[in-house]
């Protein structure tokens, strides 16, 4: 039995399933250009991990792990964008409105300081 919550349509775990690889996507190229909903969800979960990796401890590189469940994204994330958000005090990830096309949601742009991979995906 799952629980519905506000969002997306989708139960909890199914919808932070469908996060992972927008998130991997946003720590690899620096920006994601996403509809204003998923933003803010997004927002949420890289937050939390941007503090894991300012953390920069075992048990957080682990909790960190069972989200994203891919090493080179791990390691980008503790290494590049960890190291890059040690002087400020949360709310990391930047979220800015791009417009409204007609007839869709708002478009939102992510950006992640520290984040893009120097060689491509």
């Amino acid at each position: 039995m799952s629980q519905k919550q506000a969002g997306i349509g989708r139960d909890f775990v199914r919808r932070y399933a469908n996060y992972r690889p927008m998130i991997k996507q946003l720590l690899f190229q620096g920006t994601l250009n996403t509809s204003e909903e998923k933003a803010q969800e997004i927002q949420f979960v890289v937050n939390r991990l941007v503090s894991l990796a300012v953390d920069n401890s075992d048990p957080s590189r682990r909790q960190a792990y069972l989200y994203l469940n891919d090493n080179r994204a791990l390691n980008l994330l503790f290494n590049q964008v960890g190291q890059c958000c040690t002087e400020e005090n949360g709310s990391y990830l930047r979220v800015e409105p791009v417009g409204c096309p007609e007839g869709a949601s708002c478009m939102s742009r992510l950006t992640l300081p520290g984040a893009g991979h120097p060689f491509g995906h």
